[in-house]
């Protein structure tokens, strides 16, 4: 009988399942493996799906059905079918299940012909166990079964007889064959047997069903077991075959599922433990395929919270060394594929909130994101690359280094990046060819009907005349250039420039040459007169003005890049113009001949160009960053010294040009401690420089024959008080040094190099350009305290103080309106027309020396009060042209004043800087009562609000007291006349330092999350009645104007608030940046914008009646003359009406 016959008769008994006989099918003939009908039975056996009873009995009746030969069902010889043996079993042997023997029941020599007969037609499948176990079955191979004679046993048959009482002899009767023959006789059998033997039968069915269940039982846990050690000791592909064969053997067994997860668990290991790409996937589906298994997922939680971050690890580590973009992208990409694995269903699930599991997530996160950028990073440096490339090959220099700034921007570690050197020695050369003579582009013009017009300035003139001073100084004052005699101070000529020229005029000879923003011009003019000599205009904005012997010296920045210009300072003619890729902001630094011009651009460069042949000699390559390099190189000592900010230090260098030829950097750099404050000042060999941080160094500057031994040595340093502003101005003379800035002091300098301990002038002003000697004289230009009107003043060089002249500007100067004319007051009390302006000499000063810029109306009166603490007042008792202000002193206050005053009661309100606020008469300068204390701690400062009250004649006010809490005050009778707290309320969240009141209610403005609110307080109690949201962030107010409070946001809306709590309207969106509080005029309010916007709102619901554009700076609020609305600008006041 062939396997595949074998096999189909297995299947026609019905035990077992068709998936296990289409495996066996498979197996059995499977080449290489040609199983026979032996191989089967033992394989049943051995795996569990038959018992050794049901083998043996199977055989029996394949047996009995077709005598088997010797090579066809032969179970002499112990095969192994994968890896599984069934040995030979003695006859000896008991069979795993009791059999009951039908012989015994036969007579004698019945069941001995009976036996013979079953010896030589079955064979015990049992008795294999007693022979050798060959490796495995082989066709052709098997070994006949040794003849094992069965012995007869009678004595069951004998005892039967004996107990029936008969005897009966089998001599003449036909022997049946079995239980049923016909000539079986019945009555060898009594009940009683019968019975025993049913019951026997009973109890060896039941015996054999519980016998199969534990052997059963038996055989899973140990496959079981066998499994779960290969997958211990991460023998996974064994595992993966066990497993797998558990769960088919065992469908039912409580561990079946689990055996299932394990599956796809080893799988994972497997594919993780290969470190290939391809693992990714596998372990994808293993995990989508495993999670719908019972169990999977809680099963799988705790090895793959260890083993997914782990295998992402593997690629991020080879990401992180890659040297290779390519190589580093692909396994960057594969480390976040892996990672990804963590969110598939089944898998972390909540562990991913674990601590250990969340830290090594961000730690992973974070390494990703290094490389990630560590990616970007080299691939836009790629992509950068090639542009620069591309546009040196255009000629574009400056696009080339916009997209290099731009790289550095997102990555500033490539600051210095090796892989860049080519791509800039390419930029470098290129500029080289690039930078050079063109021909002159503008021409000049002598018309002089195009001088700007705008706002002159108003000068105050006092002190001595300097005998024997001759000549004129040019100043920059209130936008406009306005010369001065040196003799006296007195305002010869001035012009308008434009409040946004900085730029100082020079002068060359007779003449004053100055730029001008109003209109990119330069111009020169008469020093004695101001007539105009010649003006050029220019495209490009204009970034230096020097002279150099008789050549006017202009740099600027044009849509193409930086242009050097240099001018005939007698007619104006363009003799030479550069033009360089890079912006040049700085003014150049000339060789000792003038035949070399050294440029330093806006970054990057400095150039080498010669003013014979216009050609470009050299460019270093100074790295310097947009910024670094505020100030003009200067040549001392045949070196070009550049002064450079180093993060937070600066540092000079020095650099020689031997024969006109490469730049060569001599020496490191000569390092100061703070940034630059100011133009490197030199004198002779040596040069002296200043940082913010109030260092003061001093160097010579000493000639090397090599490039190593320092060339800038230092001599001496200072330090200065560091309060005040940070820009120094310098003037440096072979034995002295003026340093202006808060105040202006003077060192003395040795012949050996060192500085004197320094002498102060002004301490309380601020400078606002060097100082200049002239002659016999020194000019110094200055802020005093409280006032932003420029100040000139002379001095001899012994010291003496002479003359000062106060020009002010319309910004400068309070602007009153009163009835049909206006005036302007300057911080020296001058009146004078607003329209007219002009200059006036005066015989006493009144202001000590400071500036009265805060005006207020009290009463009929105007009071000028200084902001710098001043103990004084000035007070007009009238307002108009030729009036004169009288000084008031403040008496009896327990401490100086510490802001703004109000009016209050036609009196003067005024903040102490000890925390009182006290009522001041400002016609006697006494107070009128008792003033407010405030409770506080011995050391704390109290700081004040401006004060509000909810109407002009109110007799009380509110006060925000350091953003965290408001008083009401008001005066009391008893005992005497004092200043009372009435109310006070606390916040928890600060508040802006501005109130406002009208009616019944205070208005405060409190910081929300996105969007300011405006908070209502009741004017009584103070308490808290409503809270409204506006849009974005109050820039301006709240102000009381009329009974209204208006505020407006950087959403571009102004919203208005009555007395009760109420918004009334808000209004359409206006971009402006309002300037002053506005007004209110008729049933419209009128406010400006610093853009030059008069706006005119309507009172009662916030609709534009108007919006004018002025074209012109606005400086101040708009006020009402004659029934006409003026609004001062940067050129003087215009009509509102008129626009």
């Amino acid at each position: 009988m062939s396997v595949e016959q074998f096999i189909d008769q297995i299947a026609g008994k019905g035990l077992l399942d068709e998936a296990l006989l289409q495996r066996l099918r498979r197996d059995a003939t499977a080449e290489g493996n040609q199983w026979n009908p032996q191989d089967v039975i033992k394989f049943l056996v051995e795996q569990g799906h038959l018992t050794r009873f049901q083998g043996k009995n199977l055989l029996k009746e394949l047996l009995v059905s077709k005598p088997a030969t010797n090579d066809s069902l032969d179970l002499a010889s112990s095969e192994s079918i994968d890896g599984l043996s069934i040995g030979a079993v003695s006859a000896d042997d008991e069979d795993d299940e009791e059999i009951i023997d039908l012989e015994a029941a036969m007579p004698a020599n019945i069941a001995t012909e009976q036996s013979q007969q079953a010896e030589n037609e079955i064979f015990d499948s049992m008795q294999t166990s007693a022979l050798p176990t060959p490796p495995g079955p082989q066709l052709g191979s098997s070994t006949p079964l040794q003849h094992v004679p069965i012995p007869t046993d009678t004595s069951v048959a004998t005892a039967v007889a004996e107990t029936s009482g008969e005897v009966v002899g089998y001599d003449d009767v036909e022997t049946p064959v079995t239980l049923l023959d016909k000539q079986f006789n019945n009555q060898i059998w009594d009940k009683r047997f019968l019975y025993s033997t049913i019951a026997v039968l009973i109890l060896l069915v039941g015996g054999a069903g519980t016998f199969y269940l534990i052997v059963n039982s038996q055989s899973a846990d140990v496959k079981f077991a066998s499994a779960s050690g290969a997958y211990d000791t991460s023998q996974y592909e064994k595992a993966i075959i066990e497993f797998a064969e558990f769960a088919e053997q065992f469908p039912t067994n409580s561990d079946v599922d689990k055996a299932r997860a394990l599956v796809y668990l080893s799988r994972i290991h497997l594919a993780v433990s290969t470190n290939q790409a391809e693992a990714i996937g596998q372990v994808e589906k293993a995990v989508t395929i495993g999670k719908d298994i019972p169990g999977f997922s809680s099963l799988a939680r705790d090895e793959l919270k260890v083993l997914l971050p782990r295998f992402s690890e593997m690629f991020l580590a080879r990401a992180e060394s890659a040297n290779i973009l390519k190589e580093k992208e692909e396994n960057y990409e594969l480390a976040v594929d892996a990672l990804n694995l963590i969110n598939l269903p089944g898998a972390l699930g909540t562990t991913k909130s674990e601590p250990n599991v969340r830290a090594k997530l961000e730690e992973l996160d974070e390494r990703m994101a290094g490389v990630k950028r560590h990616i970007d990073r080299d691939t836009n440096l790629s992509n950068v690359m090639t542009e620069m490339e591309v546009a040196v090959t255009e000629n574009e220099i400056a696009a080339a280094f916009e997209s290099l700034f731009q790289l550095h921007k997102l990555y500033p570690e490539l600051k210095g990046d090796r892989r860049l050197s080519s791509v800039l020695n390419q930029m470098l050369n290129a500029e080289r060819s690039l930078a050079g003579e063109v021909s002159a582009r503008w021409k000049v013009s002598v018309d002089a009907g195009g001088l700007p017009l705008g706002s002159e300035v108003t000068a105050t003139n006092s002190g001595e005349s300097i005998p024997g001073a001759q000549g004129q100084k040019t100043v920059l004052a209130g936008g406009n250039v306005v010369a001065l005699e040196l003799s006296d101070g007195s305002v010869v000529w001035q012009h308008f420039v434009g409040l946004q020229t900085v730029l100082s005029p020079v002068q060359i000879g007779a003449s004053s040459v100055f730029a001008s923003s109003q209109d990119d011009e330069v111009y020169s003019v008469q020093s004695t007169d101001g007539t105009l000599n010649w003006r050029l205009p220019v495209d490009g904005e204009i970034t230096s003005i020097s002279a150099n012997g008789s050549k006017v010296v202009v740099t600027l920045n044009g849509e193409s890049g930086g242009v050097l210009l240099l001018v005939d300072s007698s007619n104006g003619n363009v003799e030479l113009q550069i033009n360089t890729s890079i912006g040049l902001s700085s003014a150049p630094a000339f060789n000792r001949d003038s035949s070399v011009a050294y440029l330093i651009a806006d970054h990057s460069y400095l150039y080498a160009i010669s003013l014979e042949s216009g050609k470009c000699l050299d460019i270093y390559f100074l790295k310097h960053s947009v910024g670094a390099v505020p100030y003009p190189p200067v040549f001392v000592n045949d070196y070009v010294i550049v002064a450079q900010n180093l993060d937070d230090e600066s540092g000079l260098v020095a650099l020689r040009q031997e024969g006109l030829g490469r730049f060569e950097k001599s020496g490191d750099f000569a390092r100061v401690p703070g940034t630059l404050s100011s133009e490197i000042a030199y004198a002779q060999n040596r040069l002296l420089v200043t940082t913010e941080s109030g260092e003061v160094r001093l160097f010579d500057v000493v000639p090397q024959e090599d490039l190593v031994t320092p060339v800038i040595v230092p001599l001496a340093a200072a330090t200065l008080g560091n309060e005040g502003p940070s820009k120094h101005f310098v003037e440096m003379e072979a034995g002295s040094v003026r340093i202006a800035a808060a105040g202006l002091m003077e060192m003395k300098i040795s012949s050996d190099g060192q500085l004197s301990t320094p002498s102060s002038l002004y301490p309380n002003d601020v400078f606002v350009a060097r100082t200049q000697t002239i002659g016999s004289v020194v000019i110094a230009q200055r802020k005093r305290a409280g006032t932003s009107a420029i100040t000139v003043s002379a001095m001899t060089v012994t010291g003496q103080s002479s003359w000062e002249t106060d020009l002010a500007s319309l910004s400068d100067s309070v602007i009153v309106a009163n009835g049909q004319t206006a005036v302007t007051v300057d911080s020296q009390a001058q009146v004078f027309d607003v329209q007219k302006g002009g200059n006036v000499e005066i015989d006493k000063v009144l202001t000590s020396g400071r500036g009265y810029s805060h005006a207020v109306t009290v009463g009929e009166q105007l009071v000028l009060q200084s902001l710098t603490g001043a103990s004084d007042l000035l007070l007009f008792d009238m307002v108009g042209a030729g009036e004169t202000a009288k000084l008031i002193t403040l008496q009896d206050l327990s401490g100086s004043p510490a802001g703004p005053g109000v009016a209050f009661k036609e009196q003067l309100l005024l903040p102490l800087v000890d925390g009182q606020i006290a009522l001041v008469d400002v016609t006697t300068g006494g107070q009128s009562l008792v003033a407010y204390q405030p409770v506080k701690e011995p050391e704390e400062v109290v700081r004040w609000s401006v004060a509000a009250l909810p109407s002009d004649n109110a007799s009380s006010f509110v006060v925000v007291r350091d953003r965290k809490a408001i008083q009401k005050i008001g005066v009391s009778p008893l005992p005497v006349p004092h200043l009372e707290l009435q109310a006070e309320a606390t916040f928890e969240v600060p508040v802006y330092n501005q109130v406002a009141a009208t009616g019944e209610t205070v208005y405060l403005i409190r910081r929300g999350r996105n969007n300011d609110e405006i908070v209502s307080l009741s004017y009584d109690s103070l308490e808290e009645l409503r809270v409204q949201e506006v849009a974005g962030r109050v820039v301006w107010g709240p102000y009381r104007v009329g009974d209204l409070v208006l505020v407006y946001t950087s959403a571009s809306r102004v919203y208005c608030f009555d007395g009760q709590q109420q918004l009334l309207w808000r209004s359409k969106q206006v971009e402006m940046s309002p300037v002053g509080a506005g007004i209110e005029e008729g049933d419209s309010f009128l406010l400006t914008g610093v853009g030059g916007i008069l706006w005119r709102v309507n009172v009662n619901n916030g609709a534009t009646v108007s919006e004018s554009q002025l074209g012109k700076k606005v400086i101040g609020s708009p006020f009402v003359v004659a029934g006409e609305v003026w609004v001062p600008t940067e050129i003087g006041v215009v009509s509102g009406a008129a626009q």
